[in-house]
């Protein structure tokens, strides 16, 4: 007999145990995409607070048609931040905004400063010698900012804004800036500094702290409030140890990011203290993408089964006219009718949705995955659009012929899914765009790892059935001397994320 007072063996740990010892699944390995992973994750949000604060608070409503003269001349970081008081990340703040002042509440604008520093002398003697480097990352966005309740949960993982509904988003699920701290921790050990200010808030807060395995925080300067040269947003502010840095990685996320966000002004000071400035070329934001129920045709059983346990509703028919789109009353009557076929305990509309057993639930399913359904509404997915991106290829490219189409939305696993194709020709090297440039283009951010080596290149067109597009390149092709075609079939999601084909 089993002695019920014996302890088993099986321990539970955290999310945060787990993580901090495992950053580089998402992207944190010593290497030259290191950089341009901590330049994704923090532009991700920054962007979001932007977009945010237009869209709930119409804080730039008022952009003019004619963008401001912008010149940024960069003040460097003095030391490697060792043991700063609040004054002094006070001072830093203002230094690295005097720049902006005349335009820092009228200015949609992403600041991201990477700099070299001194490395400290606790680190290990193996890597003082080595070409690895500590580097100083400030990121600044006057975006809609966090009230101090939301603060004391950033860099928390799985706290995330984002992450309860099915809406385009860059980010949503709460890893990127907290795997951030953590890699910044675990190879400098210094404190994360953040400072936010939000729109509806009288002051701003400052906060110096580490995260823990426990999924918490331990504050070496707890929160504080601050004046902030700015009405509303968020400065950040850790270090990191990685390779050298060199050109043509973080440098050109940046550049590609600023090119399909042409409604924010983006400026770059990369480690050789060089200012490169993207500014804003258009007077209006995107729409703002809509929230919507998952599509049925992209919904599992385990979600559908999942979707059963947690609905509030109590009928059948209200469970699925409300848990999902494109399903109204006479359809949802027709999936309980197709369900009771070969069933022995028949449902009715008005049955009680908790109380239906798995054989009913199953039966249920199959119906519902039968059915044909028309496509899931455009709204709830804000692609960069073709206009956009012919004007974006012509304006950097030196291209004889511009040609992009999209077709009707459909989904997978409840995202929406949207095809783009698009075509540069250039008659000098008889080649199509570099791919990781055409990935940009769909969805405004890059994800590091679709970058490819550039001498690896698939050729395929897939069943995108975009005919008149492929007339156009064949049209075009033997109009400009061309011999050989490439086709670019690229999905945006509605987390923004691609899979591509060049």
């Amino acid at each position: 007999m089993t002695d019920s007072s014996s302890k088993g063996v099986i321990k539970e740990g955290s999310i945060a145990q787990f993580m901090r010892k495992r950053t580089q699944l998402v992207g944190f390995s010593i290497e030259r995409h290191k950089h341009t992973q901590y330049v994704a994750e923090f532009v991700d949000n920054a962007l979001d607070a932007i977009e945010t604060a237009h869209w709930k608070y119409k804080a730039f409503k008022n952009l003019s048609p004619e963008v401001p003269k912008i010149e940024y001349p960069f003040k460097p970081l003095n030391g490697n931040g060792a043991k700063l008081k609040a004054v002094d990340i006070s001072a830093r703040l203002k230094d690295i905004l005097e720049p902006l002042k005349p335009i820092i509440n009228d200015e949609p604008i992403v600041l991201i400063i990477i700099q070299k520093v001194e490395k400290p002398e606790i680190l290990p003697d193996d890597i003082q010698g080595t070409d690895i480097e500590m580097y100083s990352f400030e990121a600044f966005d006057n975006g809609v900012g966090m009230h101090p309740v939301d603060l004391e949960k950033y860099g928390i993982y799985l706290a995330s804004s984002k992450s309860e509904k099915l809406k385009q988003t860059r980010g949503s699920q709460g890893f990127g800036a907290p795997s951030a701290f953590s890699d910044a921790q675990n190879t400098t050990g210094k404190p994360i500094t953040v400072v936010s200010k939000h729109i509806k808030e009288k002051k701003g807060e400052l906060s110096v702290f580490y995260t823990t395995g426990d999924n918490d925080k331990k504050y070496t300067i707890p929160p504080t409030g601050v004046l902030v040269p700015f009405k509303h947003g968020t400065y950040v502010q850790l270090s990191y140890l990685n390779v050298k840095y060199v050109r043509s990685y973080a440098d050109e996320y940046i550049r590609q990011t600023g090119l399909l966000n042409s409604h924010v002004t983006i400026i770059f000071v990369d480690p050789n203290g060089e200012v490169a400035i993207y500014p804003r070329r258009v007077s209006e934001f995107p729409a703002e993408p809509i929230y919507t129920e998952p599509h049925p045709e992209s919904t599992s059983i385990g979600d559908f089964q999942d979707s059963i346990r947690n609905t509030k509703t109590t009928k059948i028919i209200d469970f699925l006219t409300k848990s999902f789109c494109r399903i109204g009353s006479k359809r949802a009557k027709d999936i309980v009718e197709n369900a009771n076929k070969g069933l022995r305990a028949k449902m009715s509309p008005t049955s009680y949705v908790k109380k239906l057993s798995d054989e009913q639930i199953n039966a249920l399913y199959r119906s519902f995955i039968s059915m044909k359904y028309p496509s899931p509404p455009v709204d709830t997915v804000v692609p960069v659009g073709k206009e956009v991106l012919q004007e974006v290829i012509k304006k950097n490219l030196n291209a004889e012929f511009v040609e992009a189409t999209t077709r009707s939305p459909t989904s997978s696993k409840g995202c929406r899914l949207l095809l783009f194709v698009g075509r540069v020709c250039r008659r000098e090297n008889r080649c199509c765009l570099h791919p990781i440039v055409l990935c940009q283009l769909l969805f405004r951010l890059l994800a590091v790892f679709f970058h490819s080596p550039p001498r690896r290149r698939l050729c395929f067109l897939g069943r995108c059935g975009v005919r008149t597009l492929l007339f156009l390149l064949l049209w075009c092709g033997n109009a400009l001397g061309l011999r050989r075609l490439r086709i670019f079939r690229i999905f945006d999601f509605s987390s923004r994320r691609t899979a591509w084909g060049v």
